[in-house]
Parts: C-alpha cells; sequence; structure tokens
C-alpha cells in the first residue's frame, strides 16, 4: 500500500475503530502528541502510537515503525486497526510471515472495529497468498473478500476488483502448471538424450 494510501487510510478510518466523535477525529489530524477530548488514556496513546507509527513508516524508518504499530497493539489489543498496519510495516520490512501473523491476528478482532478496516484485512490476505503462490487459497480468499464488500454497503470495498483478481489467480495457476509440464518434458528429454550417448573412451 502505497505511503499517500496508508496515511488517507489512517486519516479515515483510525479512530472509527474506537469512538467517532469531531474531538477524536481532530486529535488525528492534530498528528502526534495530540490528546483528544473525551477520549480515555489508552485511547489517546493508542491514537498517538498509530500517527508517530505512520510518521515512521513515511520516513522509512520501518523498524522504528513496526515498533510502535507493535505498542498500539498491546495498548488496543482488540482494534483491528493496530494489526492492520502492523502487518504493512512488517510487509515493508520483508518479512511476509510476520505480516501475515499480524493480519490473521486482526481478523480474529476484526469484527470490533468498522467494516472498512475488515475488508482491508481480508484484501491484504488475498493479496498475501498471490504473493506465497498458494493459488487455491488466494482464489477462497479473494471470495472471501468479494462476498464481505457484496454483503457490507459501507466497508469501502470493491467486490470487482476481486473477480479480475481471481481470473489473474486462475492464469498464474495455469501457467504454474504448463511450466511443471515442460519442465518435465525438458528432464524426459534431456535423459533419454544421455541415454544415447556412447560410452567414453578408456584413455
Amino acid at each position: 500500500m502505497g505511503v499517500r494510501a496508508i496515511l488517507a487510510f489512517v486519516s479515515a478510518v483510525a479512530l472509527a475503530a474506537l469512538v467517532v466523535t469531531e474531538p477524536l477525529l481532530d486529535a488525528v489530524a492534530a498528528g502526534p502528541g495530540s490528546k483528544p477530548a473525551g477520549a480515555s488514556k489508552s485511547q489517546a496513546e493508542f491514537i498517538d502510537a498509530i500517527n508517530q507509527g505512520c510518521l515512521k513508516y513515511v520516513a522509512k524508518e520501518l523498524p522504528a515503525s513496526v515498533e510502535l504499530f507493535r505498542k498500539a497493539v498491546q495498548i488496543e489489543p482488540r482494534n483491528p486497526l493496530g494489526y492492520y498496519l502492523l502487518g504493512e510495516a512488517l510487509l515493508g520490512s520483508g518479512s511476509l510471515p510476520d505480516a501475515e501473523t499480524a493480519w490473521l491476528q486482526g481478523e480474529q478482532v476484526a469484527d470490533a472495529g468498522p467494516p472498512s478496516v475488515h475488508a482491508k484485512l481480508l484484501f491484504v490476505m488475498a493479496d498475501l497468498r498471490e504473493r506465497q503462490g498458494r493459488w487455491d487459497d488466494a482464489k477462497v480468499a479473494w471470495k472471501r473478500y468479494a462476498d464481505f464488500a457484496t454483503q457490507t454497503a459501507d466497508a469501502g470495498a470493491y467486490p470487482e476488483s476481486a473477480d479480475a483478481r481471481i481470473r489473474d489467480t486462475e492464469a498464474m495457476q495455469k501457467q504454474d502448471k504448463d511450466y511443471v509440464i515442460v519442465r518435465k518434458r525438458i528432464r524426459d528429454e534431456d535423459g533419454g538424450a544421455l541415454g544415447k550417448m556412447p560410452p567414453a573412451e578408456k584413455p
């Protein structure tokens, strides 16, 4: 996910996972250090950790970003947004297994947050399955995303994009199968050629 997109997403939904009020939304816009009126201490700390983590992400200070998002998760363990952003930072660090773990944890508490975060988690998990070359799992994951997008009007998700990705996944799956057949044919032909070679002459 691009830097501008991740910041826009945080600004739009960070506090929807807590309590949506004007002061809280103002706190997100104000950035790190701001304390929204009416927010609990843990909410204020969560918001600050998210904002600080996003700033580090933008600055490409990924280890620091990861630590701040981990802090956010510890502060609000039932808030799926922290897991989603933690997974993004881990993915940017090149750690796919750790990103997967974060997103799977986020899925477990996704119902506690807004539909938009839930949709993001379903999207990134489907995309991750593609990255892993797990084509059957990817198709199942894209179907879950499409179903959620269709059934949840306020999720900000797009079922048609899932349909396109499923078609792409099927094409990649076919390509992989074709490649396996070609490789086997080449091995068989090489083996046959070696079998017909005359024995080496003795010196």
